[in-house]
């Protein structure tokens, strides 16, 4: 058996013997078999298939014993037509002659690629059938699931590991360079074929039973691939061949990792072999069809020989049955064959020699035979390989020893060496007649030799092919020719061909030539070739006594073998173009330092630049290279010590590899210097690999660090880092690849040399790096470059693994014994020496925290570039470092995390400088915005943060670090995150008191500027709420919990974290000494903080839950790959399948009733909808039920928030109790209230807020002064976050909220009394509240009112107070704002009416502007919403009127406007907002018209937004007009900048108008009545509706039917169809009925005069105007003298734009037009057509050929003189007066005609040479109306006239008769 590729038509595999004979048949042979090896009885073999390819076939051959005659034919004839005792009779004849001896009998083959693929039968019953009829066989492959069997397929491994010990190269196997072949193969095969996949590969029985007859003649390859041919296309040649029936069932399975009773092709055993009786199995050497770049691993030495023909045609005699004898045989005399062929099966396992199948009665035969050979692993000049050919009797005598069985026909020979190489290849060898002598056969036959006497006059007669798979003999000859010379220099045995004189050079360009070998070759026998380079560079031969400098060109030669594989084989290369092939050789292969002998005398004194040599001795014996001997390559680098070498010895003393390597890269130069820099990673890991090994042979481990190594090799390291930094410096821009990988070379290098130099020396290397790259970067433009290689340097060398102990200041242990102290012992002693903390990135900082100081650095540094990366990379080096850290299991120990912290007390220093700098969402963009919702920190940098242990955290200020840095580029929002989550983790660990310590000493600048830090942390981690999974816990039988997802809104603050407690009876107790003692108090409840609350083991609540979870989160994300793998092998071994696991799940689905099984870490999935491998697994909550939990990505965001909210409140109490003790601190106070009012705006835990309440409440309490004293932006702020938060769901916000609120107004008053203040704003908060916030809960605010005035009726200290009584009063008004809540939530859905209804109520605080004024900002905040923004700059402006009206009340101001009529030109309603007298309201009353917006700021901000909506409507005149106010404000204050604002949106405004002019389009207008009880108040009213531009009326009435169907029921509401009077009595009771009508804006002459511009025509605008057609006789249409037109006219209570969207008629007007001026409105809307289109100043030719086709084409010619004719006929027939109506309509026609004829003049000079026939058809139309009209305009009238106008009146009308009928004189002029 053996593997074909037919497309690359080559075997790809040895042959496997099997021999499935029964004992019985077996014991046939036992005189020609003397025994059966265990090794030969495998029935199983291991393929392996590198490149697998659609077109491999497994061939079987059948042979048996020789014999005369068909002996295919008794097997295909009839079972009981056979004669069973002659033929076994005959057998066993025949077994007892010639049993040694073979013939092919039977071949079959099979498409592996369809039975991995799943293909079911080979398909053969077409071709076969008639053939297999006879015999009953079925032709098909039958193919069945089983189990683990013994015939095994082996795909090639997917990782980076040696997958067997033992398996030699064809082992090797890498993920990548499968990867990439097969991407190579891709485009070798046919588009239609598809590529096979190994990884579904199953398990797989296959039944052959398709045998074809061997045909003598049809032996060869060639015969073969054409067989496979037909098999594979199932060809009509397949029924020629002759069907043997039979059977052989073959297992084919992947190979499992760990196999038992395996043997290597050499018949070595592979552990586990449990005992020496069991059947092995065995693997087989493949011969890939492509080069395999795979080094050698194990020792291989096999020689495979071909047989191929043989021709005796012209030989006499009986040569027809021949057989060719193969013998292996050594030199000299002895002519006794080796035993080193392979057995074939049920034989011995070696034998000394083997025949070739014999094919009967050919006397040319060819051959498929393979014969195996055991290479000695010494190749002597005498070994050859005989060939003796023979003729075998095949006649069966009846008398014994009268026929001999075998005839020798001839011999010929192949000599193994041939000049010093292997004699492998193709070969046509003469045959000679006798034996040849001994000494003949070191020659190749081809030679006339003398005393030989050759067949067919010494021509070549026998055909074969020899070749090897050897780990000894390279096969090239460059190679080989390097291998020798070496070997020779090493035994001192200098080729006499070459000589002494000529051997240096000779040496030197096989050294040069190596590279320039064939690649495949030098990949296999890559560690031995760099071993002997690495040997010659370390060891310098010696030759006539001299020494030979043969390491330069060693050096240069293993440069270009690195860059050669690098280039050559990027398939090998990792992501950092490091090839996997010479990693494996540094890793496993190299051994670069002596390890059995002593190293004295090693690294002696050299003259600079200049080797200095000792003497070195080898051990060799067997005349090759150590390492080429088998298993001894460790062998290379054994040394002697210095004085023991012997004389005679070839090599002068032996350097250390490091030592060499450094000295000859410091030396070369051009090329070769190039070629190492670009490789420099190989040399660097090289030389740290060997002075690793050289400490550790040497004993040096314990030593002295600046004793380790020789100052030599320390100064040529110098040079090194000298040189590579310069190369950095100076090829940076031009070749950044090259750079960024030279880079990292030598930072990693630097990594890894502080493991073993002195480090004082390694940082002065880093030093100099450092500063040189420094200096280049400060002298250029733009060193962005520089500069991120100089970071990406730092963060290699910063990764090391004790680079805290490199930091930690070692002045205080100097006198300590360290030398005995263990580095983890040393760290811990650091950590806890008593330390002076420090803010200052000084000198003295940097020098005692080195790498520290240099990072920080860097970060001042890169925070004045204006490149994101530079940011980006600096700062990701310090957030990476302190993940590090904190996931760093010896820091667990908070003082120890305290320490460290302090390393990083400057970092707090250079945020506050460049708050400038940092992302703050609340302000103005400042480059890019992050995505909505997207959190870009990194998740680990997240869970490092949010699942620490360490209680407390305190932040710190630098005091002189940064002074005087100016910095003016501006940070992303991902740097800033990165940036402040540093900031908190330091904050978060350092010692509590120290930093309260520290503080008190830093001023208030320094002390503001970290509260801005602490206010920016919160806005930029600030929870998003999102949409995702909410997972409810459900409880099943198995009293487990399984998961249901549910789609729904997330809210942090409301559902991610559960209180304990979910009813009002756990409302605080709150009482005067318990407020008081409220910050003792907030400080026990936050003693542990929320890292402690995460780390509990008790699981009590939900936030223990919590931290198991993300404690099980981080467990499944590390066991994930063990359980892909896990999976991936059961997929492949057939043990998992999509059928198994659909059958698995739906009887899980089954029994649980449709609720899905709970999910176990060791359940593996293969796909589900609601759960896969991919995503982390869930873990069942251990808590009460309808708990939620969500995905654990949210969990860390939502805890991440959480921290760092309560590191913010830990760090504003730290502050505030620095603020008690410092009374000059006291204006830090309006900060802290700040951030504090900030963390309860923003979206946050329950827990977070329980303490942030407490903190608030200590501080109003100790500092009341700052809400009732100063400005109430802080008080009405802190009233609608309570508010807020007493609507909130969750019982334990409720409560805490509502004690805070409580508390405010308790202290406020106590102050004088009163709480007006408060009220005032808990009544603009609340109303502020219900107007805009969407997810305000009325129930649970109502709660927490009830709540409060718990709190006042218990309150005993007040109970003879007025304050329990203002307490109800207020809450009864807050009571009656929440009314208003019901109906609003009810017409949510309908705009118009909630913006009614939010109307009304500002409407009914006409008596209080600041409740007004919040009203009239939430409608505001609808129609912004809406994108109604005409509408919402209507509102601003109302706004801006009432606070000027307040304004003027309290201060009159000379710029300010005087009241409402100074916003008159912008809007006709804002005199609504009129001031109601003194006596009502009086601003000095407390509480009233204090807020923000009633001051010159306030009305700043109003009018600027009402501009901004304005502008966004498209209303730009009314921007002119708003800033026309605005000017003044800003010109009194002298504020020029927001001046040069104000012109520049001028500008724009003013360019908008020219550019949109005829682009603008405003609102569509619509009258709606509504009709019927089901309206309610609506019944009987009339509204006009504002839409948007371009509305139809279809689609508002759709909205609206849709809208009031939903609420009403859709057969209760009808529209009613037509606009006339609708008589109520007339409709149905029970429905609800609307009338829709478009109409359009009205104005009177006189307006129409003032009103020039479009805008002008749609703004201000109160009267609107629609028409209704209609008949005396009651139709609405009729003929043109009876058509009628009702006009109404609607006036409405206020103009539009207005604060609503539609507004009431309070007016309407009708006015009735006779049928002729019916007529002269149409003719009239005709002439206004024609002169818009002739009146553009581009004419249009499209628009003015519709609107002339539309006057006189030929479609409607007849409209105007039918109207002329109706109208005018009897008065020119004289038989009525002409009233006006009538001269009117003459004059109408008059200038119609004109205006026609202008625009067919206009048109004709517009069109081209295509258009000049519809021209002239336009002008004939003109024409005819012009005759026609000329008689009935004309003004003369008299008898004669008569006549003629009578007959042409009489023409007329019997013409258009029948068009007279119903149709308007609209429809005749369209």
């Amino acid at each position: 058996m053996a593997l074909y590729d037919l497309r690359e038509r080559k075997r790809i595999s040895e042959n496997f013997y099997f021999d499935m004979s029964t004992e019985a048949c077996k014991k046939m042979l036992h005189n020609y078999v003397p025994r059966q090896d265990v090794s030969t009885l495998s029935r199983s073999c291991i393929f392996n298939i590198t490149y697998p390819s659609p077109d491999i076939f497994i061939v079987v051959r059948l042979e048996k014993v020789l014999q005369s005659g068909d002996v295919a034919e008794v097997y295909m004839k009839d079972e009981k037509s056979i004669n069973k005792e002659k033929v076994a009779g005959l057998a066993k004849q025949y077994c007892e002659k010639l049993g040694a001896y073979r013939m092919p009998f039977a071949i079959t083959a099979m498409q592996l690629m369809n039975v991995v693929n799943g293909a079911s039968t080979l398909d053969r019953d077409s071709t076969l059938g008639s053939d297999n009829s006879s015999t009953g066989s079925s032709g098909s492959l039958d193919k069945r699931l089983s189990g683990l069997n013994e015939s095994l397929f082996k795909k090639v491994g997917r990782d980076d590991s040696l997958t067997r010990s033992m398996s030699g190269v064809g082992d090797l196997r890498s993920l990548k360079s499968n990867q990439s072949n097969s991407d190579k193969r891709s485009s070798w095969y046919e588009k239609e074929e598809t590529m096979p996949n190994l990884d579904t590969f199953r398990n797989v029985t296959i039944a052959v039973s398709s045998f074809f007859k061997q045909e003598t003649d049809k032996l060869d390859d060639d015969d073969l691939y054409k067989f496979l041919a037909d098999v594979k296309r199932s060809s009509s040649s397949l029924k020629k061949l002759k069907p043997i029936p039979g059977m052989l069932r073959l297992d084919l399975m992947p190979c499992p990792e760990s196999l038992q009773y395996c043997l290597s092709p050499e018949l070595y055993k592979i552990q586990p072999y449990p005992n020496e009786k069991g059947r092995p199995n065995k693997e087989i050497v493949e011969f890939p069809q492509r080069e395999l770049y795979v080094p050698f691993t194990t020792y291989r030495n096999l020689l495979y020989i071909y047989p191929r023909n043989v021709n005796f045609t012209n030989r006499p005699g009986s040569a027809r049955n021949i057989a060719v004898k193969v013998e292996f045989l050594g030199g000299g005399e002895e002519k006794v064959p080796l035993p080193v062929i392979f057995g074939k099966s049920s034989c011995p396992e070696f034998s000394s020699h083997v025949y070739t199948a014999v094919a009967y009665h050919n006397r040319n035969p060819d051959f498929y035979d393979e014969i195996k050979i055991k290479l000695p692993s010494r190749l002597q000049s005498g070994n050859h390989i005989l060939f003796t050919f023979y003729h075998i009797s095949c006649q069966l005598q009846k008398k014994e020893g009268t026929q001999q069985t075998e005839t020798v026909l001839g011999y010929s020979w192949l000599p193994m060496i041939q000049h010093s190489r292997l004699h492998l290849g193709n070969f046509c060898l003469p045959i000679a007649a006798d034996r040849p002598s001994p000494h003949y056969t070191m020659m190749v036959p081809d030679v006339s030799l003398p005393g030989i006497k050759w067949l067919d006059n010494h021509k070549g007669l026998f055909t074969v092919d020899v070749c090897a798979v050897s780990s000894i003999h390279t096969q090239d000859e460059k190679l080989d020719k390097f291998l020798t010379l070496c070997l020779s220099v090493e035994e001192r045995k200098i080729p006499a061909h070459i000589g002494e004189a000529k051997m240096e050079r000779e040496l030197k360009d096989s050294i040069t030539n190596v590279a320039n070998a064939a690649l495949e070759p030098l990949v296999r026998f890559l560690p031995l070739i760099l071993d002997e380079m690495l040997k010659l560079i370390t060891r310098p031969p010696m030759i006539l006594n001299q020494t030979v400098n043969i390491a330069p060109t060693a050096f240069e030669a293993m440069a270009t073998i690195v860059c050669t594989l690098t280039k050559q084989l990027p398939d090998k290369n990792d992501i950092h173009g490091r090839s996997s092939l010479l990693t494996q050789y540094i890793h496993y292969c190299a051994s670069l330092t002596p390890s059995n002998h002593s190293l004295a005398g090693f690294g002696t004194p050299r003259p600079q630049s200049v080797p200095d040599f000792a003497t070195y001795s080898p051990v060799s014996t067997n005349g090759r290279p150590v390492s080429m001997r088998p298993n001894d390559s460790t062998k290379s680098f054994l040394v002697t010590p210095t004085g023991s070498t012997p004389v005679d010895t070839p090599y002068v003393h032996a350097k250390l590899v490091h030592e060499e390597v450094a000295l000859q890269w410091v030396v070369s130069n051009g090329p070769t210097r190039e070629k190492a820099m670009s490789q420099a990673w190989f040399f660097f890991e090289l030389m740290v690999k060997s002075m690793a090994e050289y400490l550790s042979a040497a004993n040096l481990i314990n030593a002295s660090r600046k004793s380790r190594f020789p100052s030599q090799f320390t100064d040529d390291c110098t040079a090194l880092v000298v040189m590579i930094t310069k190369e950095v410096i100076e090829k940076y821009g031009s070749e950044p690849l090259y750079i960024r990988q030279l880079n990292s070379s030598l930072a990693f290098f630097i990594f890894d040399i502080l493991s073993l130099m002195d480090r004082g020396y390694v940082f002065n290397l880093t030093k100099y790096y450092c500063k040189m790259l420094s200096s280049k970067v400060n002298s250029l433009a733009d060193g962005t470059q520089l500069m991120i290689l100089k970071l990406n340097f730092i963060r290699i060398v910063s990764s090391h693994e004790h680079y805290l102990t490199l930091n930690l200041p070692f002045t205080n242990l100097i006198a300590s014994p360290m030398n005995n102290m263990s580095l983890s012992s040393l760290t811990t002693s650091l950590l806890h020496q008593p330390y002076t903390l420090t803010t200052e990135l000084s000198d003295d900082f940097r020098q005692q925290h080195f790498l520290v100081g240099i990072i920080l650095c860097d970060l001042v540094t890169s925070l004045q570039s204006s490149t994101a990366a530079v940011h980006q990379k600096a700062i990701g080096v310090v957030s990476n470092l302190l993940y590090c850290h904190d996931l760093d299991p010896r820091f667990n120990d908070h003082i120890m995390r305290s320490k460290i912290a302090q390393l990083y007390l400057p970092l707090i220093n250079i945020t506050c400088e460049v708050l400038d700098q940092l992302w703050n969402p609340t302000t103005s963009s400042r480059g890019p915005s992050a995505p909505g919702g997207a959190e870009l920190i990194d998740m680990s940098v997240a869970r490092a943060i949010s699942t620490s242990n360490v209680p407390g955290a305190r932040p710190a200020s630098v005091e002189q670090a940064l002074k005087g840095q100016m910095f003016k580029n501006s940070l992303n929002y991902e740097c800033t995150r990165s940036l402040l989550v540093s900031c908190i983790w330091v904050l978060k660990n350092i010692d509590r008191e120290s930093l309260q310590q520290l503080w008190k000493n830093i001023g208030s600048v320094k002390l503001g500027k970290v509260l801005d830090v602490l206010y920016l942390c919160l806005v930029n981690f600030e929870y998003k709420a999102k949409w995702i999974p909410k997972v409810t816990v459900r409880e099943t039988p198995s009293n487990k919990r399984s998961w249901a997802i549910i789609g729904r809104k997330f809210s942090f603050n409301e559902d991610l974290v559960k209180p304990t407690h979910s009813d009002d009876s756990a409302v605080p107790k709150v009482n005067k000494s318990a407020t008081l003692g409220a910050s003792s108090g907030s400080k026990l409840l936050r003693s542990s903080s929320f890292s402690n609350m995460l780390s509990k083991d008790d699981g009590s609540g939900a936030m223990g839950t919590l931290s198991k979870k993300l404690k099980y989160v981080s467990q499944q994300t590390i066991k994930k790959s063990t359980d892909m793998k896990s999976k991936l092998e059961d997929v492949i071994l057939g043990g998992s399948s999509a059928r198994t696991e659909f059958l698995s799940r739906r009887k899980q689905s089954v029994s649980s009733s449709a609720v899905p099984p709970s999910p176990q870490p060791d359940t593996k999935l293969r796909w589900r909808k609601d759960q896969t491998q991919f995503r982390q697994e869930r873990e069942s909550l251990q808590g009460e039920k309808g708990k939620s939990y969500v995905e654990p990505d949210f969990l860390v965001l939502g805890n991440l928030a959480s921290e760092v909210s309560m590191v913010t409140l830990d760090m504003l109490e730290i502050i505030i109790s620095i603020i008690l003790s410092h009374d000059s601190l006291q204006n830090l106070l309006t900060g802290v209230l700040k951030v504090l009012l900030h963390c309860l705006a923003i979206n946050q835990s329950s827990y977070v807020l329980q303490h942030a309440f407490a903190t608030q409440r200590a501080l109003v309490t100790k500092y009341p002064e700052l809400l009732f004293e100063e400005s109430t932006e802080a008080c009405a702020d802190l009233c609608l976050h309570l508010l807020r938060h007493c609507s909130s769901s969750l019982a334990s916000t409720r409560s805490h909220a509502a004690a805070s609120l409580y508390m405010l107004m308790r202290q406020n008053f106590e102050i004088g009394n009163n709480f007006a203040r408060v009220k005032m704003q808990v009544t603009m908060s609340l109303s502020h509240l219900v107007g805009q916030t969407q997810f305000f809960n009325e129930e649970f605010l109502r709660s927490s009112l009830r709540t409060i005035l718990t709190y006042a009726e218990k309150d005993l200290d007040l109970q003879d107070s007025t304050f329990p009584d203002q307490v109800k009063e207020l809450v009864c008004n807050l009571h009656m704002i929440l009314s208003d809540t019901v109906k609003m939530k009810e017409f949510q859905e309908d705009p118009e009416m909630l913006l009614d209804l939010m109307y009304r109520i500002a409407k009914g605080y006409q008596n209080s502007p600041d409740l007004r004024l919040t009203w009239l900002q939430n409608m505001a905040s609808k129609h912004i919403e809406n994108e109604n923004h005409a509408e919402a700059a209507e509102c601003y402006i109302h706004c801006a009127g009432l606070v000027v009206e307040y304004m003027n009340m309290i201060e009159e101001k000379h710029y300010l406007p005087v009241g409402c009529v100074g916003f008159q030109r912008v809007s006709q309603n804002v005199l609504e907002e009129s001031a109601v007298s003194d006596d009502v309201v009086s601003p000095d009353e407390e509480g009233i018209c204090t807020g923000r917006a009633f001051t010159d700021s306030g009305l700043i901000t109003l009018l600027e937004k009402a501009a901004q909506s304005f502008s966004t409507a498209g209303m730009y005149e009314m921007v002119n007009e708003v800033y026309k106010v605005l000017i003044p404000i800003h010109e009194a204050s002298h504020d020029y900048e927001r001046l040069s604002l104000v012109h520049r949106d001028l500008h724009e405004a003013f360019t908008n108008i020219i550019s949109n002019e005829g682009k603008r389009m405003f609102g569509t207008y619509f009258r709606v009545g509504f009709y019927g009880a089901k309206f309610g108040d609506l019944d009987g009213q009339e509204f006009v509706y504002k839409e948007p531009s371009i509305t139809k009326l279809s689609e508002i009435a759709h909205r609206l039917e849709n809208f009031y169907g939903d609420r009403f029921g859709r057969e209760n509401v009808s529209i009613i169809k037509d606009s006339n009077q609708v008589s109520q009595e007339k409709l149905e009771p029970g429905k609800a009925y609307m009338q829709l009508t478009y109409v359009e804006p009205y104005f009177d002459a006189y307006e129409v005069k003032n009103r020039h511009t479009y805008f002008e025509k749609n703004y201000n605008i109160r009267r609107f105007v629609y028409s209704t057609p209609f008949t005396l006789e009651g139709k609405a249409h009729g003929e043109l003298a009876e058509q009628h037109k009702r006009k109404t006219v609607l006036t409405t209570a206020q103009a539009f734009p207005y604060i609503k969207t539609r507004i009431t008629v309070i007016d309407k007007e009708q006015k009735i037009l006779v049928p002729i001026e019916v007529a002269i409105e149409d003719v009239q809307k005709k002439l206004r057509e024609l002169s818009s289109a002739l009146a553009m100043d581009k004419p249009d030719p499209k628009i003015l050929q519709m609107v002339l086709q539309g006057c006189i084409g030929t479609t409607v010619n007849q409209g105007p003189v039918e109207v002329a004719t109706v109208f005018l006929n009897d008065v020119v027939e004289g038989r009525i007066t002409p009233t006006r109506h009538h001269n009117k309509l003459r004059l109408c026609f008059k200038n119609f005609l004109k205006k026609c004829e202008t625009a067919l003049h206009k048109n004709k000079q517009l069109i081209g040479e295509d258009q000049r026939e519809y021209q002239k058809e336009l002008e004939r139309n003109y024409a005819n109306v012009r005759e026609r009209l000329t008689a009935m305009i004309s003004s003369q009238h008299g008898p004669g006239a008569g006549g003629s106008s009578s007959a042409l009146s009489k023409k007329t009308k019997s013409k258009s008769k029948d068009q007279r009928k119903s149709v308007s004189p609209m429809k005749m002029f369209n």
